[in-house]
């Protein structure tokens, strides 16, 4: 394809940090590379309400729009501006984004759609989400140039919409994590990621909890604390089932994230739900034995590696206690989680916009 002008539309970029908002600001930065005209349109206010302002970064043009009506449902003011001139209008995520998209589709352009899990990827309010499955969602994504699932369980959680579209993954920036130079410290655990109520941070501690006490190892949590009051209950909580060694570390910047894989002797990853599974990848890809819940997106990305622990339940100790170093397992994940580098799936989202420009 030729260079094109192409906005990325999300509810938040660069700087907020999370699986989506990784993918898209690692796509753009290839796309600046390959001579397109990129820009990313966001909400102006980011998790926990962080404010995000207008900035260029790496090439890539972020620009954002007041937001307005309910949470649940984001839309923004000044989207037909925003998109106004645009070759390729990429909607990342299902929310009234992607009506607004539709609703502003700029003269000769195009609308597509990644997924990202869709709404579907929590149990909150679940009986609306179901009916807005098979109600409002399918007539409105209808109306898409391109409707591209994030992952095959994506296509499949969102069969009841009777939809065409295809599978095209999201990539990640692996090289530092296949590189990582794995020093772990016996005893020294990680979990890793967003801490927000769904992760499954209190599932994680009552699991260490069930341990004996002399076999527990120390905990660090680190990422970025979505909900300040959950982030309070989860040091709350390691405090009242005596877990002396348990630290809420907050967002760290990538050379200190990736000393803690590193360093880490095992990562936990509790989470009840996700969309994709970025973090399991990069685990893989840093050679972190993985001790994870065995939920769908997990299970697509990692098969096999991970040593799939049931927590929530009583067994969850015993089956962390468990766990033992297994070399052929962590070549294997580390193979797997190469196939995800951009380098391998960045000409699949270049073959997917060729597709979507050929039709009809």
């Amino acid at each position: 394809m030729s260079p094109v002008s192409i906005v990325h539309l999300c509810r938040t970029g660069w700087p907020a940090r999370g699986g989506m908002e990784a993918v898209v600001q690692q796509v753009a930065h290839r796309q600046v590379a390959d001579g397109w005209r990129v820009t990313v349109v966001t909400l102006d206010h980011g998790p926990a309400g962080r404010e995000l302002v207008d900035a260029t970064h790496e090439g890539v043009r972020y620009r954002r729009l007041p937001r307005w009506g309910t949470p649940l449902y984001a839309m923004a003011r000044g989207v037909r501006g925003a998109l106004a001139g645009a070759d390729i209008v990429h909607v990342h995520g299902i929310d009234g984004l992607v009506d607004q998209a539709l609703r502003h589709r700029p003269e000769g352009g195009r609308v597509v759609l990644s997924t990202h899990g869709g709404y579907l990827h929590t149990r909150r309010l679940w009986p609306l989400k179901q009916l807005m499955l098979r109600t409002w969602t399918p007539w409105s994504l209808r109306r898409l140039d391109g409707l591209w699932w994030t992952s095959a369980q994506d296509r499949d959680r969102m069969a009841a919409m009777g939809l065409a579209g295809m599978v095209v993954p999201n990539g990640l920036e692996l090289r530092s994590w296949l590189a990582l130079d794995r020093r772990p410290e016996a005893g020294r655990w990680l979990l890793p990621g967003r801490v927000d109520r769904h992760k499954g941070h209190l599932d994680a501690l009552q699991a260490l909890a069930a341990m004996p006490v002399a076999a527990r190892p120390r905990l660090r949590i680190v990422g970025p604390v979505a909900d300040e009051a959950f982030g309070r209950e989860v040091v709350g909580r390691a405090v009242s089932l005596g877990l002396q060694r348990v630290e809420l570390v907050g967002e760290v910047e990538l050379p200190a994230l990736l000393d803690e894989f590193a360093r880490a002797e095992v990562c936990l990853l509790p989470s009840e739900a996700e969309g994709f599974g970025l973090t399991l990848v990069e685990a893989m890809a840093a050679g972190v034995p993985v001790a994870a819940r065995g939920i769908d997106a997990f299970r697509e990305r990692g098969g096999d590696v991970p040593w799939w622990i049931p927590f929530g339940t009583d067994a969850a100790g015993a089956a962390l206690q468990a766990i033992r170093p297994d070399a052929v397992r962590l070549q294997r994940g580390r193979t797997m989680a190469a196939a995800h580098d951009w380098d391998e799936v960045f000409p699949l989202w270049r073959a997917a916009y060729d597709a979507e420009e050929a039709r009809p």
